[in-house]
């Protein structure tokens, strides 16, 4: 489950509010998330393969980046942490099988604040949130959705291997039956002849 950092999260944010603001687009305020991931990070057990970036890899021109998402990588879920007016925790629950979990070193960074970020304020226990019992729902109608649609796939390959097949037999009977029937009006013609 989802370790909730909004207290964190909120205390990053703090020395870069400025410049968010002086920012307005998606790519600008998409350099935050570095920030975030390298802050929370450091007091994880699991270190650098804890907070990551979201990678939607079915977007259709190219992978994609979204500015305002982290991923928990312990169970693949994901978190809003900004809006347009500064840092918000909003938990959606595990990511989608064509999205990923990317780590964040190494993507561009804000440039450093004027005031550093503050000594960090201790982190209680704080009890993990079980996740909603509708998202167990959305997960289990995700994995019926996907079933039927691969079911679904593999009726229709079969559908057409079956079309074609009917396609090749209607072709071979109206070839075979003009041969018969050529072959019927060839003898009644001889026939004829011969009386």
């Amino acid at each position: 489950m989802i370790p909730d950092r909004s207290r964190e999260i909120q205390h990053i944010f703090r020395p870069y509010q400025d410049w968010y603001r002086a920012h307005p687009t998606d790519d600008e305020r998409r350099l935050m998330l570095p920030v975030f991931c390298r802050e929370l990070n450091r007091a994880e057990p699991e270190g650098d393969d804890g907070w990551g970036v979201l990678v939607k890899n079915d977007h259709p021109i190219r992978r994609f980046i979204p500015y305002d998402v982290l991923v928990w990588k312990p169970t693949l879920e994901h978190v809003d942490v900004l809006s347009a007016t500064g840092p918000v925790w909003i938990e959606h629950g595990p990511i989608r099988r064509t999205w990923e979990w990317q780590s964040a070193k190494g993507l561009p960074e804000p440039p450093e604040p004027s005031i550093p970020l503050p000594d960090r304020p201790p982190t209680p226990d704080i009890p993990v949130k079980p996740p909603h019992p509708l998202w167990e729902l959305v997960n289990d109608l995700q994995r019926e959705h996907r079933i039927l649609k691969e079911l679904f796939t593999r009726q229709t390959e079969q559908l057409s291997i079956l079309q074609r097949t009917v396609d090749e037999l209607r072709i071979q009977f109206k070839q075979d039956f003009a041969l018969s029937t050529n072959r019927v009006w060839g003898h009644a013609h001889t026939l004829r002849f011969r009386l």
